[in-house]
Formats: structure tokens, C-alpha cells, sequence
């Protein structure tokens, strides 16, 4: 690697920008003057008002070419961006320099005679690679410098401050307009309010003229303090500029030195092979590679002083741009014949910041600390230790200082940071090393400290400190701590009413849903008093706590740490203290004590840190307290991270019910966040197949400890009406009311009244229907209008058709009551009023037992002409009273057990007729056809429906290939419809000669209707019912498919 005089190719600028001969800011108003009105400029400014120096040395950053394209093409009228920019950033951020670029550019645009094409292939010689556009004019151009502000910015509109009207008329006979501001704080502190006002009636008039007028605005902040005038022009806005030319300053720098040669990583590797790890190395170089001819390290400290949230928090400023220190680091460099850019380099600290003046103070201490160290090195004769130990005190000064401002672990050099930050291939590596144990054995004042090198007064050892006060507090103190810590862990566990911690307090804690008793006894109390509520017990105690499906308990389980993998940072942390337990109770109940040890120590600094007292300076003492505290704060701050880790994994078990799982409090959030409370919902009400109380549900569930969930007792009734409504298969019964079905083809139901007593069932199971139930719920449906002079009717489609049926007649019809669950009911006032008895019981059905007579009567309000009563096969007229309001006709019940329809016929003397339905059930053990949609090979099937186009065809094909099913085949009848627009189809087919051309047959009418509907119907009935092989039944699982089968029960 060649001596870094030698690579750069422009030394003389380098030098004459480092001794300030070259400005190192630029004064936008001298380009402008020089540019427009022919202003000879300053000498210090010749190089940025001539174009082609001034382009020869800009790097022209990714940031500055985008913004730059955006700005002109808003005034070439090409976009529809906003026309105000703002530029507020730090000193040293490039704002000038972009501005001086800009104006270089409109005076470009001027020669060119608006020809964006003509512009970019001039900036192209100076390898600035930028498309722009034509502009329709050459932009009238007026800069304000807030550093030249001798008269108000708007006296070229008006003498006094113009209205917003006086605004608008100036800019609209200029197009394309360019206005910029450089250094507007200025402004603000000459002109006040008058300025702000000014600034934000400019700023609106601006965005109202729209494109082909700009305005761009540069601020250079100093620490928080934003200008009035900024804060205005927020109120529209604005485009927010932000540059990039601290992030490549190196390659400014390279521009302006004219270097392009690559470090040499091969001479950097051998010198440092014995030193460091190759990864490190490697990771050196590869930066390197980026910050050529700056050491990496030495540049990020720099460019950490430049940063701009170290100045806005701090009010910091770089006194002279960040470019300036770079050159006078480079000569610096070169005069010692150095490869490398190190901190022995950079200006003396002095010369780099301005601190804030609430510093200045601590500045001078680290200052008095820093001299104290270089007037050390007058008796050191190497000059390369020499230069090596003074490059790691600068180092060491500006991280420190750095450190203070803005604390974090990563700004202080550790070992190889302090190495690789000084390194220089001109310097022999021994005396590197050399320098690093001279420091580490403490013969300067630099401090080698946990979190890496700094300047700071050595205080005694607060670890000991902390050791001391640790023994005066006892173990119940320690799982205080603990407790409240597990106490906040606790509480984020989602979906308990209430938290219940049973462990350590000096009094009761009630915190939102946190409750944390300092008599643990209390707490079964508390669970008797709140079993309808969900509750997350954690158990530091070791409680025997009877369970139940809502209540989760956490418990605590012991382990020897050296066990735990995950606990051996805990034991680091312990062994700092010389505390090393056994134990992971034992580890909490320490950390637990140590905390209260720090809050101690805390609150008393100068009683445990008499050190500290006898510091005259106050600032320095409460530098030094500030020291201690953080020091103190970052032990609390770990310990409570430690036992917050120690608690996961000493709450290591839980339950919810009767069951156990491990994980912990992790794994319990992870349970709750994962189960579906809807899904246990569901469980509980399978259980429901006759009418049950919600309050026997929720005891049973309750007490039985399965399917554990945080649920109360009203969201159990909650969640089972929206698990009813959402499928339809309730039937809910609060004394004489019943709910279920409604008039819109959906299910509704209201909150019960008094939800504990309020009784549920199925209406359906595993898809079949519930018998029982639904013949309640219908029984009771038509009584209930019965009397209102209504008759029900249930409407509901049977995937062809849509039905209506008469609700007496569907209660017989138990093989449609499958499609219940999409029905709705209609209400139609009944025309003619009667009533129908049987045996004296005005009811849809009557029990009798075999060939019991049937006394049936028929009364009405109105004249009778006849009725007629029919039974199976026989028929009979009925016997008209005197005043033929009344008939009666007797029949015997048939012989055979079963359920029959006993039809009532009713004529009046107007002729109108009326016909009802009576269920007649003839006691004793029968077969019936019952539907399901899921069956098992025991079943005896009777028929099978397949209801839709798609499982039609499948379930032919199955059919064709299986011989003894399709022999058993009596008869299949095909239906479907189709209304549309321009199609109307209804179709009915039958056939009862069966073979496998028919089946063929079958399949291509139904391929051909699956073009048009999916509303296609199939009914195949068998000769003879039989059970079905499971590999047929398995076939047809996923289609949709209706099975009639029969089923012995006793009636």
C-alpha cells in the first residue's frame, strides 16, 4: 500500500480547502450573483462560481440527482409533484452544495435555451449521468440568503408585507419561477412573525400557482430549536428533502482529492494475522475496500460526530464542515508519511466540536483528562508508540464524549475496536500492541471499563458495593421483587376476566384485573366467589386448588441451574457479586434481593460513594453521580431482565381443567390465542340432544375439567346462540317459548331472560335430524297460532324445488325435515275456522294403542256441507249434527304399530274446502324411514338422493360398476329446473327398468343439464333395503348425498 501522498492526484486542494483558502461552505448568494448578475465572487468562492471547477469536484449523489430531476421537472410542468421543498438538516449535510448545483444547472438551462437534452450532455463531461427535460422558458430565478438578509424578502413584491392577492399577482407573471431560500433561520431571527406570515402566504400562493413555480426552502438547524417560519410551512405539506452526502462522503472526498486508487487488503492481512481472528481481518478489509483512505473506525467516529441526531439531541455542531476535517486529517496524514487516515490525524478536539453549553463543563473535565494523557507521551521515544498512543486517547476522547451525549454500549471501543480504529500498515504492529497494554495496565487515564475504553474518574467497585447492602435484606424481600415482576408477566396473558397471583406482598394489590393477595388463604375465597368468571391463577405457593374448565393455574417448578442451559447468563450475572446458588428459587430470591439493594444505593449515592463528596467541581460531581446511577441502573435494569427470564422459566407448568402442560406462561398464551372457545362451545351442546338447561351445561362443563378455556358464563351463552344461529341446529325453550326457525330463511333468537334457566337441544345430530325435538318445537309452533285463527306453513327447498307445505301435513312427513335447517316459516290467516278432536285431544297427533277406536270430531263456527275421513285405505263420511256445525265419524286404529296420516277432509256450504292432517302413532316397535346424511355399514338403506348435477354423475358411475346394487334398483327418478331470462326448464323422469344402458343414458341427460344448472335432483329407491359396503359408503363421503334408511324404534 503506497503512502497517501502519493494517490492524491489534487494536494494543493486538499491543502487550500483544509487552511480554509477554499471555502468549506458554500455562500449560495456569491454563485448567484456571480451567475445572474456577473458578481465577481470572494477568492475563497472562485472554485464553486465556476462551472467547470465547481462540477469537476461534486460528487453527484444518488439523493442529490433524484431530487435535483424532481425539482426540475415540477418546473418543466411534467408532474403533478408538489412544488414547496424544504431542506432542514445540520450543518454539514450538503444543503448549499445542492443549491449551488441547482443554480449551476437554471444557468445551464439558460445557455441551452431550455434543452434538457443540451443541459444533461454538458453535465455528462464532468460524469454527472442525469436525464432532464425540456423547459418551456428559462425560470425566472430569485435566492434569499438569510446570511445577506440587509432587506426584507418581499421587497421585490412590495415595500410593506403583501397580501396573499399582492403574492399571486407577482408570481403569475413569472413562469417558470424558481424561488429558493438558503439559511431562512436567518430570516426569522431579523424579521419575526412579519417573516413566518410572510413565508406561509408565499408558501400557499406557491402551491395554488401550481407547476412550472417552485419553491425551495434550506434551514440549518442547531440542536431542537425548529423556526416559526418552518413550523408555517408545514401547514401545506411540503416535499421534505433529505441529502446523502454524509453517507458518501467519502466519495466527496475522492472527487475533491482526485484518488482512485484501492487499498492494498493483502499487506493488511499479513501484518494483522498475528493479532486478530481472520474473520475480523476480513471484515476490516471489506470495509476498508468502502472508506479507502480513512481506517473505518477512525471515519465512523467522525461521521458519528456528524450525525445528525447527535446534533439535534445535543445542540453539538461541527465548527467547520465535515469535508474541512477530512482534508486537514489527510494532511495531517500525509505529513507523517501515514498509509492510512487514523485519530491521531483528526483535528485536536478543540478545533472538531462546539459542545452544548449544559456540557461544557463535563467537556472540560474529559479535556483536563485527555491533556493529562498526551503530556505523558513527551517521555515516550518511539514516535511510533508515540503516535499510536495519542491516536487511541483521541479515539478514546471523542467516543467518550460521544458516549455521554447519547449512551449506548456500541459507541466505546473495546480491544479490537481500539486496535483496528488505529491501525495503519506505516506503523509497526508491535507498537500497537505495545500501546493497548500500557493503557491496560492503567498507566493513563484512560478507563477499560465492561462496556469498552473511556475517560471517566475511577469510582470504587460498584459491584462490592452492591454485595454489601444485598446482605442486609432477607429472602422473603427478594420474592417481593419477584412477585411483582410475575405480577406483570401475569397480566398480559389475554382473555382472563381476572389475574390471581398467590405469592409475597405487604397488602393487597387490585390493578385492573390484577389481584394479588398478600394472604394467600384469600385466594380460594376469591375463586368460590368468581366460578362464572375466567381466571389465570399463578401459584408461587404451592396451593391445592380444586380445578375446573375455566381456571388456568400456573405453577412454579424447581431446577439446579447448572442443569438449565438457558440460566447460565444468570449465573454470570450472580457470579459478579460473588453469589453462586443452587437452585433456580434460590437464583430469583437473589436477583429479587439485589434489586432492593440497587434501589438503595440508589437513593443514597454519596452515602455508599463517599468518593463521589469530595469532588469540588458540582458539575463533576454529578457527572460522576450520573456515572454511578447508570452504572446502578444498568444493574437493576439486568436484574429485572434476568428475573423476568427466570420467572418463564420457573412458571414452567400449567393447567386448565384437569389437564397439565408444560411451557408455562409462553405456552398458555399461545393455548388461549390457538383454541377456538367456539369450538368447545360446540362440544358441549352435542351433548344437548334433549332439552337441557344452559346453567346444567355450563356446571357440567364447568366441573368436568375437559376442554379447558378462559370462558365466563355469559359468553358460554353468547357463543352457543351464535354457534345456533350460524348452523341453524338449535331449538332453544324458555318456559312455554320456543325459538328456532323464522320467516327470513334464517334462524333467530333472543337472549334469554334468564339465561341459567333457559333449556337447549339439538334440532339435529351429526346432521340427522332430532326427532323428538323438532316434533316438540312443531307441535308447539302450530298451538301457538292455532288459536290466532293462523295456519303455519313451512316453506323449503328440496335442491329442485321449493315447497310449502301445510305444517299438520309436515309433521308427518318426517323424510323432509333434513332441509329444516334452510326453512322459513309463512303465516296465512286460516279463511274457515274449525277445530279437529280425536278422542276428545285437539292435537297435530294422538298415541293410541293397536285397533283402539278413533272418535273424530269436527266442530265449527259455520255451516257444514260435509267431511270426510280417511285412514290407510278406508275411507268414511262423518255424521253432521242437527245444525251440521258439528260432525263426527269413528274409525279403529290400524293393527300394525307405526305412524299413520289421518286425513280430515272439510267441505262448507259455500262449497270451500279445507283439508287438515292428524299423525296417528299406533304404539308398539316399528320400522321407519328415517334421513341421514352419514351412515355406517349396519344401516339398511332403503333410497339415496344425490343433489346436485356434478355428484350425479359420480354416483352413476359408482352405481353402474357395482352389479349387486344396480340389480336392487327399482326405480330412479330424475328431477331438475332451470329459470333464467332466456332458459325455462322443469324436468321430471322416471324409470323403473334399470341396467347399465339406462344408467349410460341417465349420465349423458345429466351432463348435458350440468352446462345449464347445478340444480339437478336424483332419487334412486331399492327393491329391497340393504347395507352397504364401506368402500361404496367411503366412495361417497365428500358428495352430496341424502340417505334414507330404516330404523326400529319403539313408538
Amino acid at each position: 500500500m503506497r503512502i497517501l501522498k502519493d494517490i492524491i492526484k489534487s494536494y494543493k486542494r486538499v491543502e487550500e480547502l483544509a487552511e480554509g483558502r477554499i471555502s468549506p461552505h458554500v455562500d449560495v448568494k456569491y454563485v448567484y450573483d456571480y451567475l445572474f448578475n456577473s458578481v465577481r465572487p470572494p477568492v475563497d468562492h472562485e472554485h464553486y462560481c465556476n462551472r467547470s471547477e465547481f462540477l469537476s469536484l461534486t460528487y453527484p449523489t444518488p439523493r442529490m440527482l433524484e431530487w435535483t430531476e424532481v425539482i426540475i421537472r415540477v418546473l418543466a410542468g411534467v408532474t403533478t409533484a408538489k412544488n414547496v421543498f424544504v431542506l432542514p438538516a445540520y450543518f454539514g449535510a450538503g444543503k448549499s452544495h445542492f443549491l449551488a448545483f441547482l443554480i449551476h444547472l437554471i444557468s445551464i438551462y439558460s445557455e441551452c435555451n431550455g434543452l434538457g437534452e443540451c443541459v444533461s450532455k454538458e453535465l455528462k463531461k464532468y460524469g454527472i449521468d442525469i436525464e432532464l427535460p425540456d423547459l418551456p422558458d428559462i425560470p425566472h430565478v430569485f435566492l434569499y440568503h438569510g446570511a445577506h438578509a440587509e432587506a426584507p424578502p418581499w421587497s421585490d413584491v412590495s415595500q410593506a408585507l403583501p397580501s396573499k392577492g399582492r403574492i399571486r399577482e407577482w408570481i403569475s407573471r413569472r413562469k417558470p419561477l424558481l424561488i429558493v431560500f438558503d439559511e431562512t433561520g436567518m430570516y426569522d431571527d431579523r424579521f419575526g412573525k412579519d417573516f413566518a406570515d410572510y413565508m406561509q402566504i408565499l408558501s400557499e400562493a406557491i402551491v395554488e400557482a401550481g407547476v412550472t413555480h417552485v419553491l425551495v426552502v434550506s434551514y440549518s438547524l442547531v440542536g431542537s430549536y425548529i423556526p416559526e417560519s418552518y413550523e408555517r410551512l408545514e401547514r401545506i405539506s411540503p416535499i421534505r428533502v433529505d441529502l446523502d452526502v454524509v453517507k458518501n462522503i467519502v466519495e466527496v472526498f475522492k472527487r475533491w482529492a482526485n484518488v482512485h486508487e484501492e487499498p492494498d487488503c493483502y499487506e493488511v492481512e499479513v501484518s494483522l494475522t498475528s493479532s486478530l481472528e481472520k474473520d475480523t481481518i476480513n471484515d476490516f478489509c471489506s470495509r476498508l475496500k468502502e472508506t479507502y483512505p480513512f481506517n473505518p473506525l477512525t471515519l465512523r467516529t467522525l461521521l458519528m460526530l456528524a450525525e445528525e441526531s447527535l446534533a439535534k439531541a445535543t445542540k453539538i455542531q461541527l465548527t467547520r464542515g465535515l469535508l474541512q476535517h477530512m482534508m486537514k486529517a489527510i494532511r495531517n496524514a500525509v505529513k507523517r508519511e501515514g498509509k492510512l487516515v487514523i485519530h491521531a490525524d483528526l483535528p485536536e478536539p478543540q478545533e472538531v466540536l462546539i459542545p452544548p453549553v449544559e456540557f461544557s463543563k463535563f467537556w472540560t473535565s474529559l479535556i483536563n483528562l485527555y491533556k493529562e494523557d498526551v503530556d505523558k507521551l513527551k517521555v515516550i521515544t518511539s514516535k511510533h508508540e508515540r503516535m499510536t498512543l495519542l491516536s487511541m486517547f483521541k479515539h478514546v476522547f471523542f467516543t467518550s464524549f460521544i458516549g455521554r451525549l447519547l449512551p449506548s454500549k456500541e459507541t466505546y471501543p473495546d480491544e479490537i475496536r481500539l486496535l483496528l480504529g488505529n491501525y495503519d500498515p506505516a506503523i509497526d504492529m508491535i507498537q500497537l500492541t505495545n500501546a493497548k497494554r500500557s493503557i491496560d495496565e492503567g498507566h493513563y487515564r484512560v478507563y477499560k471499563t465492561g462496556i469498552g475504553y473511556l475517560y471517566m474518574p475511577v469510582v470504587g467497585d460498584i459491584n462490592i458495593v452492591v454485595k454489601n447492602v444485598v446482605d442486609g435484606y432477607a429472602s422473603e424481600d427478594g420474592l417481593k421483587v419477584v412477585t411483582n415482576e410475575v405480577e406483570q408477566i401475569a397480566k398480559s396473558v389475554p382473555k382472563f376476566k381476572y389475574v390471581v397471583v398467590a405469592g409475597w406482598r405487604d397488602s393487597d394489590l387490585k390493578e385492573g384485573k390484577l389481584i394479588s393477595f398478600a394472604d394467600y388463604r384469600e385466594v380460594e375465597r376469591f375463586l368460590a366467589d368468581h366460578a362464572d368468571e375466567p381466571i389465570l391463577l399463578v401459584d408461587l405457593r404451592g396451593l391445592k386448588i380444586k380445578p375446573r374448565s375455566n381456571l388456568a393455574i400456573v405453577k412454579t417448578q424447581d431446577v439446579e441451574l447448572k442443569r438449565l442451559e438457558e440460566a447460565g447468563d444468570i449465573l454470570e450475572f450472580l457470579s459478579r457479586f460473588a453469589i453462586t446458588p443452587e437452585k433456580l428459587s434460590e437464583a430469583l430470591t437473589l436477583l429479587g434481593r439485589i434489586k432492593c439493594a440497587v434501589d438503595e444505593v440508589l437513593n443514597d449515592v454519596p452515602r455508599y460513594f463517599p468518593d463521589v463528596t469530595i469532588v469540588e467541581e458540582d458539575f463533576l460531581k454529578r457527572i460522576l453521580e450520573d456515572f454511578i446511577k447508570a452504572r446502578l441502573n444498568n444493574i437493576k435494569s439486568s436484574t429485572l431482565s434476568y428475573i423476568k427470564k427466570g420467572v418463564e422459566m420457573w412458571l414452567s407448568r400449567y393447567s386448565i381443567g384437569n389437564k397439565e402442560f408444560s411451557g408455562g406462561l409462553k405456552q398458555l398464551r399461545r393455548y388461549v390465542n390457538e383454541t377456538s372457545a367456539e369450538e368447545i362451545v360446540k362440544k358441549v351442546l352435542n351433548s344437548s340432544r334433549n332439552f337441557v338447561r344452559f346453567g346444567d351445561l355450563w356446571s357440567q362443563w364447568l366441573n368436568s375439567g375437559e376442554l379447558g378455556y378462559p370462558l365466563s358464563f355469559q359468553d358460554f351463552v353468547d357463543i352457543a346462540l351464535n354457534v345456533c344461529k350460524d348452523e341453524c341446529q338449535c331449538v332453544l325453550r324458555e318456559g312455554n317459548k320456543y325459538q328456532w326457525l323464522s320467516d327470513k330463511n334464517i334462524c333467530e333468537y333472543e337472549s334469554p331472560k334468564d339465561p341459567r334457566n333457559a333449556e337447549v337441544a339439538l334440532a339435529f345430530i351429526n346432521k340427522n335430524p332430532n326427532e323428538d325435538v323438532i316434533e316438540k318445537y312443531l307441535t308447539e309452533l302450530q298451538a301457538e297460532h292455532q288459536e290466532a285463527g293462523i295456519r303455519v306453513f313451512i316453506e323449503y327447498s328440496d335442491y329442485v324445488t321449493t315447497r310449502k307445505v301445510p305444517l299438520d301435513q309436515f309433521l308427518i312427513k318426517k323424510t323432509e325435515w333434513i332441509y329444516l335447517r334452510t326453512a322459513r316459516i309463512v303465516k296465512e290467516k286460516v279463511v274457515k275456522q274449525f277445530e279437529i278432536s280425536v278422542n276428545g285431544l285437539n292435537k297435530l297427533y294422538v298415541e293410541v294403542s293397536r285397533g283402539d277406536p278413533l272418535t273424530i270430531e269436527v266442530s265449527s263456527n259455520e255451516v257444514l256441507m260435509a267431511v270426510e275421513v280417511s285412514l290407510l285405505d278406508e275411507v268414511v263420511k262423518a255424521n253432521l249434527s242437527e245444525n251440521r256445525k258439528r260432525a263426527v265419524a269413528e274409525l279403529k286404529a290400524p293393527q300394525n304399530a307405526g305412524e299413520y296420516e289421518l286425513k280430515v277432509s272439510v267441505i262448507f256450504e259455500d262449497n270451500h274446502k279445507e283439508n287438515r292432517s292428524i299423525k296417528v302413532k299406533v304404539r308398539g316397535r316399528v320400522k321407519e324411514e328415517k334421513v341421514k346424511t352419514v351412515i355406517s355399514e349396519s344401516d339398511e338403506v332403503v333410497k339415496m338422493r344425490v343433489l346436485s348435477a356434478k355428484d350425479i354423475g359420480y354416483v352413476l358411475s359408482r352405481l353402474k360398476i357395482n352389479k349387486k346394487l344396480l340389480e336392487n334398483i327399482s326405480e330412479v327418478e330424475l328431477t331438475s329446473s332451470v329459470s333464467g331470462e332466456t332458459t325455462e326448464l322443469n324436468l321430471s323422469l322416471s324409470c323403473k327398468r334399470i341396467d347399465e344402458s339406462i344408467m349410460d343414458n341417465l349420465a349423458r341427460v345429466v351432463k348435458a343439464l350440468e352446462s345449464l344448472t347445478e340444480t339437478v335432483e336424483i332419487e334412486i329407491c331399492f327393491k329391497t333395503s340393504m347395507n352397504l359396503e364401506k368402500s361404496f359408503i367411503d366412495a361417497l363421503k365428500t358428495r352430496n348425498v341424502m340417505w334414507i334408511v330404516l330404523e326400529e324404534s319403539e313408538i
